[in-house]
């Protein structure tokens, strides 16, 4: 079924035109969490600030605090994603033209578009007149690979995530693991207030950043164990310079090692007969030890350590 696609210009107007009722009519009872409430007091949901950074002075939308309490009362267990944010449970429709294939309903671009406007769209037509069929075989090769999740990576990443993270292997520690606020009533002299902001700022900073990673292996962690025991595919489109991505973002084999780790090919094939060297040498690598050896003193250093490679395998949180 073709699909009529709006330029970009339009849907920035029509996203700015419902963002502004959003901000004037949505509503919500300041004395909602009152016990014997008998008066009803309403306040916009999302409110403006102007703040400067820098030299700019630039607006936030920030929720009203009403709503905030609401909401957290409200102990939502589930994620809702769209489904062109998640992997297939059925190979996907092969491409065969510029505008056909991907996903079997939901919209997937062949090419990420780069460019705003009129310029992105000139790009799509010029795309469809050239004689794509090498790469979209290349694409299709790619989206028909099965994939599955490692379960036993999935428990330990899983435990690590509930248990406050580990940043030494890649799992964001959650905002209760950071010390309180120093307070600025400690101080005793300018000096020392001056030192209290500017640690204050540092970890507020920290703790922004690291909420962030916390967010984002949510959703990784939360898809994969979705997926646990489910044969599943990513659907592959290109940038604008070419390059292959997978169009599920938060949870692919292109992600950082976490990513990776999760994942197993569906349809294994034997190491064959240098394989498992390879392997030895690329934990080496993972370690960062013998960056400057040749790969010959790498294996050797593998070999060395097999035992403790061992031990970490079936001990992974309490190995030598």
């Amino acid at each position: 079924m073709s699909q009529m696609t709006w330029p970009i210009s339009v849907l920035n107007e029509v996203g700015r035109f419902l963002y502004d009722i959003i901000l004037s009519e949505a509503t919500v009872d300041a004395n909602i969490l009152k016990k014997n409430n008998a008066n009803q007091r309403n306040v916009p949901v999302f409110y403006l600030i102007y703040m400067y950074r820098d030299t700019n002075c630039i607006h936030e939308v920030r929720n009203n605090v009403h709503f905030l309490r609401l909401f957290q009362l409200a102990n939502i267990d589930e994620m809702v994603f769209p489904t062109n944010d998640l992997p297939m449970l059925v190979p996907p429709i092969p491409w065969i033209t510029h505008n056909f294939g991907g996903y079997l309903y939901s919209k997937c671009d062949f090419i990420r578009e780069a460019c705003p406007g009129e310029m992105g769209l000139l790009g799509i037509k010029l795309a469809a007149k050239a004689n794509l069929t090498a790469i979209q075989d290349s694409l299709n090769v790619l989206s028909f690979c099965p994939w599955k999740v490692n379960p036993e990576i999935l428990d330990i990443a899983l435990k690590l995530f509930r248990n406050n993270g580990n940043t030494a292997l890649d799992i964001p520690l959650h905002s209760s693991a950071f010390p309180p606020l120093p307070k600025l009533s400690d101080a005793k002299s300018k000096a020392e207030k001056l030192t209290l902001l500017k640690k204050r700022s540092m970890l507020k900073q920290e703790r922004k950043e690291m909420f962030s990673l916390w967010c984002d292996c949510l959703y990784k962690l939360s898809i994969a164990n979705h997926y646990r025991n489910k044969i599943f595919w990513f659907t592959q489109n290109l940038d604008f310079r070419g390059r292959v991505y997978s169009v599920p973002p938060h949870f692919n084999h292109l992600g950082a090692d976490l990513s990776r780790s999760l994942l197993l090919f569906a349809k294994g094939k034997p190491l064959g007969p240098k394989g498992l060297d390879w392997l030895k040498m690329h934990v080496i690598n993972l370690t960062g030890l013998k960056k400057r050896c040749s790969a010959k003193e790498r294996l050797e250093y593998a070999n060395e350590i097999l035992p403790l490679i061992f031990d970490s395998a079936d001990n992974p949180l309490s190995g030598k």
